[in-house]
């Protein structure tokens, strides 16, 4: 049985048919270094490093099965994590390379890149970090320079894309004309010059980075090449095809473009799936995640994207990108992201005039709407004493409105499912009154009183619509505020699913937002004018508790019943039964070169650590002398004896000053 070999530093090539799917993780391991502190470092943080023949730094692959083994390990082996590696180094650009983003990574970013756009948990990430930061590349995106133009493109990167060039100066460029033409009006004032057009500065352009960030530079068009050179395990080229002769049709760049889209869906399908299932078999031991049910609403969905979709618009005019997904990046755009932020705007006036609502409500109602059973609760719905909590809760509602908005138009524009993507069911009623109120945002006068007015009812009625949201078989993952829960429920940096005990303080501010909004909903202090069916106000309910307690409190806000609000409410109990029975969870970890130990949010330096102990000693005999009222013996540790012999408690007796006591016995009066 022959036996091939792949180094810790290797990449997961893309699967070729299934015959030859073995081959495709192996490469050379002539180049290896077979000592390196690298192997050292891993093997202490605990990697287990397979050297058959006595080989160190080199794994041994006999199949793709014993990377199926590797899997289902709890403790990560080297072949598992260079079958997760993505990063190359490219030692000729002196730079670090992701081969399925097809994009260069500055080495100060690498840990990010690996978390969020790959999802890659820390034991998998830190060694790949670990080993990458001691080589020689670029460690901030400035030190990635554009190529020189006019080269051939380099054919690792994505296909170059038609672009323009400013004829006055060698460093700009732009996939837009328009730009271009901004840029010499403003740098070169040349506001009409009939020999710039469109094709005279027409070419193709490549880029490091495949974002805004990324800096253009320009390549010859004929040299554009048909086939992908292919890049090894040790970052060499290998020409598999190239052709200059003539650009691939339409249908050809097709053809190729499917083929590679389907070699990565089999490499995903095997890496992914198999990683997936170890995190779910660990997440759902707990009883938290298992009732839950976290890990099944999000499984096989990008977290990073689920995470980045609800946070809230900035306060400047910039887009916001949400992370990559099936190859593309998906980025809400600045003009999008103003339209938000009136949304906002709006969602705030809203919960005001709820607040305004609550300041006028009888004690004996608002003990209804902090009821969650069918007895009246002995205290009442209060309105929140400190600024600090008010802001978090309107907060939490902001988010909400924002990830509706922002999930809903991403995927619309991107032509994506939003179910597939984020696990997220809207109605039609939903998703028509959503269009209506962006639309109307878009074209918001901030001078038209009336039309904001007019814009606030409406965003009442759709907060609304989603806490009246009623399940009708049962399954509360469908309704988007049940959805939300779960999304609150992610850590945005971590990607993990936070702890029952972290948890709570997020639920505790949504069951008051919905509380405060049902109660606007049932009993309204001002009539609802500007909506196409008014809603009348409080005082034109003939009677106000029937109309809280006989038909609100029991379909929407009580335990038990299929509604958002119920739904939270068990949540919340269950959550703190076990938040209070686990307590509070401190993260206890060294840094990579074990000088630094993190303990909460706090940090201490091995030097800091000694100074620490030293001084409590010192502290301890001091307290120690202002208890014994100055008299301390002078104790010489040699001479203590201890008998072996006798199990009397009286058995250690130290000399001192010549004379033998004691030390158990109970001592005298001290006489001056």
């Amino acid at each position: 049985m022959s036996f091939k070999w792949i180094n810790y530093t290797s990449n997961y090539e893309n699967p070729r048919p299934a015959a030859e799917r073995t081959s495709a993780l192996v490469v050379a391991a002539a180049s290896c270094s077979p000592k390196t502190s690298t192997s050292a470092q891993l093997t202490r943080l605990g990697y287990k490093q397979q050297t058959p023949d006595g080989v160190l730094g080199v794994l041994r692959v006999q199949s793709s099965r014993s990377i199926h083994r590797a899997f289902m390990s709890q403790e990560p082996t080297l072949d598992y994590i260079a079958a997760c590696n993505p990063i190359l180094h490219l030692p000729e650009y002196k730079m670090l390379f992701c081969k399925p983003c097809q994009n260069a990574i500055p080495s100060q970013e690498l840990r990010r890149h690996l978390q969020v756009h790959h999802s890659q948990k820390k034991p998998i990430r830190e060694p790949i970090v670990l080993e990458m930061q001691s080589l020689p590349v670029a460690q901030t995106l400035k030190e990635l320079p554009p190529q020189p133009d006019n080269q051939p493109p380099l054919s690792f990167l994505p296909r170059p894309v038609p672009g323009h060039y400013c004829p006055r100066c060698v460093f700009y460029k732009a996939t837009n004309f328009k730009n271009v033409r901004a840029h010499l009006n403003t740098e070169h004032k040349i506001f009409s010059d009939p020999s710039i057009t469109a094709t005279s500065t027409a070419c193709f352009l490549q880029r490091w980075i495949q974002s805004p960030r990324g800096k253009w530079w320009k390549v010859k068009a004929d040299a554009v090449p048909i086939k992908c050179h292919s890049i090894d395990g040790n970052g060499n080229f290998d020409v598999l095809e190239c052709t200059t002769e003539a650009n691939p049709t339409d249908e050809e760049l097709a053809m190729m473009k499917m083929e590679v889209e389907e070699e990565q869906r089999l490499v995903d399908e095997e890496v992914g799936s198999a990683e997936q299932t170890l995190e779910l078999e660990h997440d759902e031991n707990t009883e938290w995640l298992r009732t839950s049910e976290w890990p099944r609403w999000f499984q096989n969905r990008p977290l990073h994207i689920i995470a980045a979709a609800s946070a809230t618009p900035s306060i400047q005019d910039l887009p916001l990108s949400l992370g990559s997904w099936a190859g593309e990046e998906l980025v809400s755009p600045a003009v999008q992201e103003a339209v938000l932020r009136k949304l906002v705007g709006v969602t705030d006036h809203v919960l005001q005039r709820c607040e305004e609502t609550l300041r006028s409500t009888p004690r004996s109602l608002r003990c209804w709407i902090k009821s969650s059973t069918t007895d009246v609760f002995p205290r009442p719905f209060e309105e929140l004493q400190r600024e600090s909590s008010r802001q978090k809760y309107h907060r939490t509602c902001r988010r909400f409105v924002c990830y509706v908005f922002r999930v809903h138009l991403v995927t619309r524009a991107y032509g994506l499912s939003l179910y597939e993507i984020f696990g997220l069911q809207l109605s039609r009623d939903q998703i028509r009154m959503m269009d209506f109120m962006y639309n109307t945002a878009a074209e918001l006068d901030a001078q038209d009183a009336t039309a904001f007015a007019m814009l606030a009812e409406n965003m009442f009625q759709l907060l609304a619509m989603f806490w009246t949201d009623i399940s009708k078989n049962g399954k509360m993952e469908a309704c988007a505020l049940v959805h939300f829960t779960g999304v609150l429920g992610i850590h945005s940096t971590e990607l993990a699913y936070r702890t029952a005990y972290a948890f709570t303080p997020l639920l505790s501010s949504l069951i008051w937002i919905g509380r405060l909004l049902l109660l606007e909903y049932a009993l309204p202090l001002q009539p609802y004018s500007y909506l196409k069916l008014p809603w009348p106000a409080r005082a034109q309910y003939p009677d106000q508790v029937s109309r809280l307690v006989g038909q609100i409190h029991p379909k929407y806000m009580r335990k038990g019943c299929f509604s958002p609000l119920g739904y939270m409410c068990e949540r919340m109990h269950h959550a703190r039964t076990i938040a209070n029975r686990e307590g509070p969870r401190t993260n206890i970890s060294w840094s990579a070169d074990l000088q630094v130990l993190s303990i909460a949010d706090q940090e201490i330096s091995m030097p800091g650590l000694r100074q620490a102990a030293h001084l409590a000693v010192a502290r301890t005999e001091q307290r120690a002398r202002e208890l014994m009222l100055g008299l301390w013996p002078d104790v010489d540790l040699t001479k203590i004896k201890d008998s072996l012999v006798t199990h009397r408690p009286t058995g250690i007796r130290v000399g001192c000053l010549g004379v033998g006591y004691d030390i158990t016995q109970r001592l005298g009066p001290v006489h001056a």
